[in-house]
């Protein structure tokens, strides 16, 4: 039956939930349990004509399918409807499914999940009762041409159905626990030795688990055992030990609750890049909806956020997101945000000095330079700062008793990529000056630590890590590479408990990083590490975005970013708290 036929009655006893997949020539598959109850196996395809639905397969099922693409076709595997609980398989080749064929040997409770790993296509599954091997875990393997042996993955007992993934060039296998709520997985590198099994914290599931990987980051979704909810888990793949806390997908998820008894289907969409979820709703209908929707921030926006702390109080400044490039200030003791007359490319930049913010800022038209400042009531007139030009934001620090703006030069100037800076004492700001040697892209970022100005930004080549410093002001050391990192955008760096933190945008992934340094060894950077927390889940920073950090009245180290979708300036602890 077609999946949104209404007037069809839907059998409690069928497990409604999806295998979903995307594949190019159809744009997506869906394959499912026909609700009446008769456990024949429909498929529904993205681009389908409903005037000329492709043929009913004759295949019939229990419990819910199984597809992933493995040599250029589908593999669609399933438990028979029989009492034999066997194991089978067809193809499509984007036209036509081939026959159901018998996987020998292999018998199961509950449904499989498949993964290609290393040029072979896995199939895991539940032992089953004929077999006297219910609850425990089994895995075999297809190089296309037959079937492997089925084996046992000792030491492990689960519940359902389970769920497989390549991640960080490791295959994991999710299942829930014996105790029918937890969520466990084990993993191979080389598709013969598993591991011990490992708890995913925090997770209270019902059903079977789901699992994808989009841009650097595993996700796996499940039913919420509390309600009708979709949940779902992240890890990063350059800090595979560490799991976010749970999360709820929104949108059409949260109106339209899945069925009870079933399990949502995580799939990418080559297409579009969005990670995407299938689900029956309570009526029996699908609901696809997406779990880390695409960037919403205007591509013509730096969602960057300046931040300070001033009198106590924090304050927040940035262009509009809109894409009107409105200057906006939030203020944290007032919870209220403020529209400036100013309008600005990038993002601005901010720092206490003689009493006062300063705020800085590049013109909306044009390469100039802008500097208004605020006394905890009044922001002062927005001033042309001469002879100043610019193609990124600026970056400011106090130094030596003076305001210190540095930043990119401009192609109005024939300066672009070379760094220069400008100094305020309170009334004037000095000439322009270049700091030769050094090339940049993006923006600057300044800290003082241990009496030195450091400036910070990315090279040329648009990942690497760079700095130089000045003891005096005036002379600027050669540029230094800061080792291990790969980002992208422009850096921010603070001070706390005298130690120096540089945070970073990973150019690999939508995830905050930071490391620190030993001034008493000028090599002694830290290893890169992740900053936990919702910087891992579906307020993952905007692509345009770079982290600001700033510390807090209560000591915190605190990294500020606009998240992709536009809609939160989220705070996160650096390092993390606990």
């Amino acid at each position: 039956m077609p999946k949104n036929d209404q007037t069809a009655s839907i059998d409690q006893s069928v497990d409604l939930t999806y295998a979903a997949i995307s594949y190019v020539p159809k744009f997506y598959i869906l394959a499912y349990a026909d609700r009446s109850g008769n456990k024949q196996l429909d498929v529904d395809y993205g681009n389908e004509d409903p005037d000329h639905l492709p043929p009913t397969l004759s295949a019939f099922l229990n419990g819910h399918p199984a597809m992933a693409i493995y040599n250029g076709v589908v593999y669609l595997t399933h438990q028979t409807s029989g009492t034999d609980h066997s194991l089978w398989y067809m193809t499509f080749d984007g036209t036509n499914w081939s026959g159901d064929t018998q996987v020998p040997n292999v018998s199961l409770n509950e449904s499989p999940g498949m993964a290609v790993f290393d040029g072979n296509l896995y199939v895991a599954h539940q032992g089953s009762d004929t077999t006297g091997t219910a609850n425990t875990l089994w895995y075999t393997v297809t190089n296309g041409r037959g079937w492997s042996q089925d084996k046992n993955i000792s030491g492990i007992q689960l519940n359902g159905s389970p769920a497989m993934v390549v991640f960080a060039n490791t295959l994991h296998l999710f299942f829930r626990g014996i105790d029918g709520s937890t969520l466990w997985y084990t993993s191979t590198s080389d598709g013969k030795s598993w591991s011990p099994k490992s708890q995913v914290p925090g997770v209270s599931m019902a059903n079977s688990p789901s699992a994808a990987v989009r841009e650097g980051l595993l996700y796996v979704a499940y039913h919420n055992r509390d309600d009708a909810s979709i949940c779902y888990v992240t890890c990063d793949e350059r800090d595979p030990s560490y799991w976010s806390s749970p999360s709820t997908v929104g949108g059409q998820a949260s109106e339209r609750p899945i069925a009870d008894g079933s399990s949502p289907a995580l799939y990418l969409d080559t297409i579009t890049n969005h990670l995407m979820v299938a689900y029956p709703d309570a009526s029996g209908f699908d609901v696809e909806c997406s779990v880390a929707p695409s960037e919403s921030v205007p591509s013509s926006m730096d969602p960057t956020v300046a931040s300070v702390i001033y009198n106590s109080n924090l304050i927040q400044a940035y262009a509009d997101c809109t894409g009107n490039q409105v200057l906006n200030v939030v203020y944290g003791d007032k919870q209220t945000t403020q529209t400036l007359p100013a309008s600005l490319n990038g993002y601005p930049a901010m720092a206490v000095f003689d009493g006062l913010v300063h705020l800085t800022h590049k013109t909306s038209i044009g390469y100039s330079l802008w500097h208004m400042t605020y006394d905890g009531t009044n922001w002062s007139t927005n001033t042309l700062i001469p002879n100043v030009y610019l193609n990124e934001s600026p970056g400011m620090a106090v130094f030596n008793g003076n305001l210190y703006l540095a930043h990119q030069g401009s192609d109005i100037t024939s300066s672009a990529n070379t760094l220069w800076y400008t100094v305020f004492d309170g009334k004037t700001w000095s000439q322009d000056t270049n700091i030769s040697g050094v090339e940049l892209n993006g923006s600057p970022a300044m800290a003082v630590f241990n009496n030195v100005l450091y400036l910070f930004f990315q090279g040329t080549d648009g990942s690497s890590l760079w700095y130089t410093t000045t003891s005096d002001g005036k002379s600027w050391s050669p540029q230094l590479q800061v080792p291990g990192v790969s980002m992208r955008n422009s850096p921010s760096a603070a001070v706390r408990d005298d130690t120096l933190y540089v945070a970073y945008h990973s150019k690999d992934a939508p995830s905050i990083w930071y490391l620190t340094y030993d001034a008493d060894n000028e090599w002694n950077w830290s290893q890169p590490t992740f900053v936990r927390g919702p910087t891992t889940d579906l307020d993952h920073i905007s692509d345009r975005c770079s982290p600001t950090l700033y510390e807090d009245n209560a000591g915190n180290l605190m990294v500020t970013y606009t998240s992709a979708q536009a809609y939160d300036l989220i705070v996160s602890v650096v390092p993390p708290e606990g």
